[in-house]
């Protein structure tokens, strides 16, 4: 009986201290959870006195954006030209996010101050100046299509501008692409030469099937007193021509045959091929691949076109008109040419309308037609240099004029495009 009251009694002693640590531990994780309270109030509060936005400003020409940011959220921004803070009716109202760009254009050079608040009723302010200021933004676009004629590019503001030349197709065939980037002084002008389809205006060569013109961008304008073909409106001057910064080449005309015997007619175009800094690259429709007989052209003109006779007696002939070859840094070839058994007649390299008679002839060629012209890129030209540059033959894939899409050649009339890209 003793023996059983004495352990009851001891287990009751052990409950009773369990208790007692029990309350001591609880007792002591609420003291914890209210220091941690009060720490963390005093944390929140210290944020409160001590939170105002922070504004970064980034400064590009007349454009300023704004990076704000706060804590708490912001509720308003305002910009001025005074160290003043606005009257609550100047604030321009926000969305209480933590973190807004804004994108602010300036009037004019100056000193500027922008402030920001928070919802909290915090305010700061930061100061920046605008140090030029150019009246076109970035992405600014600058047109040029055929004239017949020269036009100026009176470059507007100091800055780095996108040049892109498209020489004139054929129609079937293209015309080349080249573009690249300069820094170019604000006043400083460029002359834009645009060649079109078909036509001799910028080297397109002369003739029954005329080649078409290149287009280009120069630093240098032609004047009166060609030194070519006074039948065209003055561009073909060599000072002018090699200040040529790009060129895009244009198509080269149509070949024709007209047999009287009643053999099928070569109707065929072609189109240019790409010369960047020196380096020929034949990549589209050569003249007869430009290993048979060939009349070469000239600097920045396609060869003219003929039209002749091959007598084989006194009643039967074959009319041959040949095509001119396109515009570009270097012309257009011309491909005229016969072959017979064991060798090979020619209409003495010229095309300027000799003819040539044979007889007894065993197979015959036709001219397959004229090549485009050459682009042509100068990296480098006095003050200028270009970057980012790119040369495209009429046969590959280039960009749309509008910049929207691709297309395989430009097949109409040439165009220039100048984007204005930064101000850095």
């Amino acid at each position: 009986m003793k023996k059983g009251f004495a352990v009851s009694a001891i287990l009751y002693t052990m409950l009773l201290l369990f208790l007692v640590l029990l309350v001591g531990i609880l007792n002591n994780l609420q003291n914890k959870k209210t220091v941690l309270d009060q720490l963390k109030t005093e944390v929140i509060s210290s944020q409160v006195k001590t939170s105002v936005p922070v504004i970064r400003v980034k400064v590009s020409n007349k454009t300023a954006l704004f990076d704000i940011s706060d804590d708490f959220g912001i509720i308003g921004y305002f910009v001025g030209t005074t160290k003043k803070i606005p009257e609550e009716e100047e604030w321009i109202n926000l969305n209480e996010d933590l973190e807004t760009t804004i994108e602010w254009k300036a009037p004019g050079i100056g000193s500027y101050y922008i402030y920001a608040r928070n919802i909290l009723g915090r305010v700061s302010m930061k100061e920046y100046t605008i140090k030029t200021f150019c009246p076109y933004d970035v992405g600014d676009v600058w047109s040029y299509s055929y004239k017949n004629d020269a036009e100026e590019f009176v470059v507007p503001c100091a800055a780095t501008y996108k040049l892109e030349a498209w020489g004139a197709g054929n129609g079937i065939k293209g015309g080349g692409y080249t573009t690249g980037e300069a820094s170019l002084d604000k006043d400083s002008s460029l002359y834009i030469y645009v060649g079109g389809s078909l036509k001799p205006f910028n080297g397109g060569g002369t003739g029954s099937y005329p080649g078409s013109g290149a287009t280009d961008i120069r630093v240098i304008p032609a004047t009166d007193g060609s030194w070519y073909d006074t039948n065209h409106t003055s561009w073909e001057q060599d000072a002018s021509l090699l200040s040529r910064l790009i060129t895009s080449g244009g198509a080269g005309g149509k070949s024709y045959f007209n047999d009287p015997r009643g053999r099928t007619s070569n109707n065929r175009y072609t189109g240019g091929y790409s010369w960047s800094n020196g380096q020929k690259t034949v990549t589209n429709d050569s003249a007869a691949a430009l290993g048979d007989t060939s009349v070469n052209s000239t600097f920045g003109l396609g060869v003219s076109g003929s039209s002749y006779e091959i007598n084989y007696s006194l009643t039967s002939y074959e009319q041959w008109v040949t095509p001119a070859g396109g515009g570009g840094w270097n012309g257009g070839y011309g491909t005229n040419f016969l072959s017979k058994s064991g060798y090979s007649t020619y209409n003495e390299g010229n095309m300027q309308g000799e003819g040539t008679s044979v007889s007894n002839y065993t197979s015959i060629k036709v001219p397959l037609g004229a090549t485009g012209g050459t682009n042509h890129i100068q990296t480098t030209y006095g003050k200028y240099t270009l970057t980012n540059t790119q040369s495209l033959s009429g046969s590959e894939k280039m960009p749309t004029q509008d910049g929207g899409s691709t297309m395989t050649g430009n097949l109409s009339d040439g165009f220039v495009k100048i984007t204005l890209v930064s101000f850095e």
